[in-house]
């Protein structure tokens, strides 16, 4: 395979195996919602009711309790047809797309139009359309928490081969349907499509799980045989005390004994716990959430333990720079002089070393939390981020490797009128320092010395210490090609993750409270340092 990819007329033959689409289950028609509606005992009780109550003349009130089963049936029935309507909606708007190449041009199509052996182009943000061996990498992390569970991004590299026995979470050669690019850039072909990807097996499985009553069903149709076994019992014992006891004529006490029975059963609760739990739906539809079953809803209500991942569900997955380090001193976002020409160079560093991306079309930032995290700042802060991207152009660079534990960028920077070549470099402290034989202060740039190298890395360890996330900055001008050595220092950024809103905040960590003991040490359970 080469990187021409396909030609359209091996696509459109390719596309005779089938489209790239996961199956859905099998749609209800009309008959078969409502009549999953009357599949309640309480329900089938109250149709015995109302039959036996104009049976016996009481017509009235076999009219009402009818009435009643109608009213919870349209319910029940208009609210899975909307929650059916609402998900269609969903796929319809949630439909991707995906950049392959076809007779040699790159293009873009509806993911749906892949086929087996598409070479395909992946860049942060985009969505993984199908499974794919990947053939280049540069830097890339996939978001594979859809598949895999995992909220932290995984590294792929395409040289490090894997086969099926490997686990899908170690599988670094290999992107998957569904998965999310968060950062850098990836090409593949395309291996699998549809259903024969790993989340289109897992989509297989979930067809064929039998449906579950809820708790809340079990319960009522408990509550529906006791309430039936009672009645006819008592119909009996009615009976028998009326014919032998008062003697009374066959007739008159069979029409007593079923008034009776029909009244021990309550006509209201099937149409109590229907309004119930429709109010329950529109609370969660407020929220965003979207019910399809009427007593799904109470489920969430008989759960006693919920285990939960932090990063990305209790926490935003959204990094925001809460502290800067700059001339020897480690300052608050308020406390940062307005004129600070550290600050103006530390934060065009880290805006320029970055490989996010904001999106006028969302107003959103995409890439790697920790990188979006200083566009978000720039911008929330109106620091001018366009003017400073606008000046910035880059045309090399060295990807973040883990064991370097660094990234270097080299810019071509436009700066009252003057145009310099800047190499910028950010990472850990510890590998960022040691490169640097210079410190940039407000007075300019001087030799560094053993004093400042101590007092930035104590602040980097106190900084971490509060649970927060600690990224160096040094740079060096006039370079053709990027270089980390003999670099000049210029500061650190430290970000946090904030909770969710509405979560509980716990401990006493960071100034805002917001992680337990553990985490506000800097250590991990089993004792090893937080890098």
């Amino acid at each position: 395979m080469s990187n021409k990819g396909l030609t359209t007329a091996e696509a459109l033959e390719r596309a005779k195996q089938g489209k790239n689409v996961l199956t859905q289950g099998k749609k209800k028609s009309l008959f078969s919602v409502i009549a999953e509606q009357f599949a309640s005992p309480l329900l089938l009780l109250l149709v015995a009711a109302s039959v036996i109550s104009i049976m016996t003349g009481e017509i009235v009130d076999g009219i009402i309790i009818i009435v009643v089963v109608l009213a919870n049936v349209i319910i029940g029935t208009v609210q899975e047809l909307s929650a059916e309507k609402s998900v269609e909606a969903l796929r319809r708007i949630n439909a991707s797309t995906a950049v392959v190449i076809r007779d040699g041009v790159e293009t873009e199509i509806p993911a749906a139009d892949l086929v087996v052996g598409d070479y395909v182009i992946l860049e942060a943000g985009r969505v993984v359309p199908a499974d794919l061996a990947l053939e280049q990498t540069s830097s890339l992390k996939v978001n594979e928490s859809a598949l895999t569970g995992e909220s932290v991004a995984v590294e792929k590299d395409c040289n490090e081969k894997s086969d099926e026995k490997t686990p899908l979470g170690d599988r670094k050669d290999k992107v998957f349907m569904s998965t999310l690019v968060e950062y850098g850039r990836g090409e593949g072909v395309v291996e699998k499509i549809g259903d024969h990807t790993e989340i289109g097996k897992i989509s297989g499985m979930l067809h064929q799980i039998e449906k579950q009553e809820t708790p809340l069903q079990k319960n009522l149709d408990s509550i529906s045989k006791v309430l039936g076994i009672a009645g006819v019992v008592l119909c009996i014992v009615m009976f028998a005390c009326q014919i032998f006891i008062y003697r009374t004529p066959v007739i008159e006490t069979l029409m007593i004994s079923i008034a009776f029975a029909v009244a021990v059963i309550p006509e209201g609760l099937a149409t109590v716990v229907t309004l119930v739990l429709t109010a329950g739906i529109q609370e969660m539809s407020k929220r965003n959430a979207i019910v399809k079953q009427i007593h799904a809803v109470e489920t969430l209500g008989a759960v006693n333990v919920i285990c939960s991942d932090k990063t990305g569900t209790l926490t935003q997955n959204r990094m925001t720079v809460v502290k800067w380090y700059l001339a020897g001193e480690a300052l608050e976002p308020e406390e940062l002089p307005t004129d600070s020409k550290v600050f103006a160079r530390l934060l065009e560093g880290f805006l320029a070393c970055n490989d996010a991306k904001y999106s006028e079309e969302t107003g959103e930032e995409i890439g790697d939390p920790t990188e979006t995290a200083f566009i978000k700042y720039a911008k929330d802060k109106e620091l001018g981020y366009y003017d400073i991207m606008r000046d910035i152009t880059r045309f090399d660079e060295i990807p973040f490797d883990s064991d370097r534990k660094m990234m270097t960028t080299l810019d071509r920077v436009e700066r009252n009128g003057e145009i310099k070549n800047i190499s910028y470099t950010k990472g850990a402290i510890d590998s960022v320092i040691v490169r640097c034989d210079r410190i940039l202060d407000e007075d300019g740039i001087r030799e560094i010395t053993n004093e400042d190298v101590v007092r930035a890395t104590q602040s980097a360890d106190l900084m971490s210490s509060d649970a927060l996330r600690v990224l160096a900055l040094a740079y060096r001008e006039g370079d053709t090609v990027p270089q980390e050595k003999d670099m000049i220092f210029v500061g650190l950024g430290a970000m946090i993750d904030p909770p969710k809103e509405g979560g509980h905040r716990q401990g006493t960590g960071y100034r805002h409270g917001y992680f337990p003991e553990h985490f506000r040490r800097g250590d991990r359970r089993d004792g090893s340092r937080r890098v």
